[in-house]
């Protein structure tokens, strides 16, 4: 009976390392592309580009709608 419970706590713990990690690749992923999204607007405002040529450029460039291009630019300009 203690070997099973083993198993099954080991069991248990694998699944929720797995669970976990998948968690963390996918913040990670965001909070890269959220990085990456800043130092865009970032390097391109001071290139003096317009925030109309930005907006287009992030939904290009991240496959946003309009509306979100213009959330993120807003929000890597604050």
């Amino acid at each position: 009976m203690v070997n099973a419970k083993e198993f099954w706590l080991k069991e248990g713990e694998k699944k929720g390392e797995k669970k976990g990690e998948k968690k963390g690749i996918k913040i990670g992923k965001e909070e890269g592309i959220q990085l990456g999204i800043t130092a865009m607007v970032t390097g391109l405002l001071k290139k003096d580009f317009s925030l109309e040529e930005v907006i287009e450029l992030l939904q290009e460039q991240f496959q946003l709608s309009r509306r979100e291009a213009m959330r993120q630019a807003k929000k890597a300009m604050a």
